[in-house]
């Protein structure tokens, strides 16, 4: 698998716009590209104050919840 680390404006429209949904009064910390057989995804880690979520590309037009921790822990 390949990994690269991108910037928003680099994501495909539509995951941008729902990345951008779903941000509100949070940030994305980190996002990343991954290619393996042929397929592309996409993770991104966004926060708040008091929350880190992950979230993973599914094809290139949404985003799915792959973990949620509360940063005051």
């Amino acid at each position: 698998a390949n990994t690269r680390y991108i910037l928003s404006n680099q994501l495909p429209l539509n995951l941008q716009q729902e990345l951008r949904a779903k941000l509100k009064a949070r940030w994305i910390s980190d996002l990343f590209e991954v290619a393996s057989g042929g397929e592309t995804y996409y993770y991104a880690t966004v926060e708040s104050g008091n929350a880190k979520m992950i979230y993973k590309s599914s094809g290139f037009s949404d985003w799915s919840l792959v973990s949620k921790s509360d940063k005051n822990n």
